[in-house]
């Protein structure tokens, strides 16, 4: 029940496995609203399947569950969107789970395969996920906020599917378009002594990052959790009660 004023356009950004049928869904309210600015559908690369007869201003195929060059790709043509408008556009984020690995973009001077042999050995020594998230975060320019942080439109407005245990926005598709508070790296990096792994460039990244920054957290950004994998497990009980399925 919330209300916002439109005082210019909205500018729809959809990334994630679910980004097709959302996209479509968000650009048809707007267009009927005579609101829509402009937009960008970020997918995998296997969904061919667009709407029949459908204009799409813009859409970039990535990769999933691997980072690719496509995925960097998607990085650099989601920053230069958010770049591209003005104060009085709303920024609609449509985002669900996946984009992490669809929207990539190494901070400058970082070679993207060393940033996923990085990672990659970090989560086969079993750190945490979320600490792993950390260290991503730390070393992109779209993710933890970064994102947001770049994006010339007055109001931010995320609209997410949540596959996340608890549905933390932040940790959800690397939380590109939602505030990140406390991002600190280092403390991963001592806790778990992980400082002899990387190379000496990810590592020089790390440290120039910092301890506990915050990101995006001046930035007008408004979530909401329109759905999931609960509601998707309610569903399917009810379905199952219909059914008259006994197990």
């Amino acid at each position: 029940n919330d209300t916002f004023p439109i005082k210019g356009k909205i500018n729809v950004l959809a990334f994630g496995k679910a980004s097709i049928l959302m996209y479509h869904a968000a650009k048809t309210i707007c267009k009927a609203a005579n609101a829509f600015g402009a937009g960008l559908l970020i997918t995998h690369q296997n969904e061919v399947n667009l709407k029949p007869g459908s204009s799409v201003e813009e859409v970039i195929f990535s990769t999933h569950p691997l980072i690719s060059e496509a995925s960097v790709n998607a990085g650099v043509k989601a920053k230069e969107f958010v770049e591209a408008h003005d104060g009085d556009d709303i920024l609609l984020c449509l985002v669900s789970g996946g984009g992490s690995a669809m929207v990539a973009l190494p901070v400058e001077d970082l070679d993207l395969k060393e940033k996923i042999e990085f990672i990659s050995e970090v989560m086969h020594m079993g750190v945490p996920e979320r600490e792993v998230n950390e260290l991503k975060k730390a070393l992109s320019d779209v993710k933890g906020g970064k994102l947001a942080q770049a994006s010339r439109d007055g109001r931010l407005i995320n609209l997410i599917l949540s596959d996340e245990r608890n549905h933390q926005f932040a940790a959800i598709s690397s939380g590109m378009t939602v505030c990140n508070e406390l991002i600190d790296p280092v403390r991963v990096m001592d806790k778990y002594q992980l400082w002899q792994v990387p190379s000496v460039q990810v590592k020089k990244k790390l440290v120039d990052f910092g301890k506990k920054r915050n990101v995006a957290r001046s930035k007008d950004i408004n979530n909401f959790l329109i759905g999931s994998r609960d509601d998707l497990i309610s569903s399917i009980k009810s379905i199952a009660r219909a059914s008259k399925f006994e197990s």
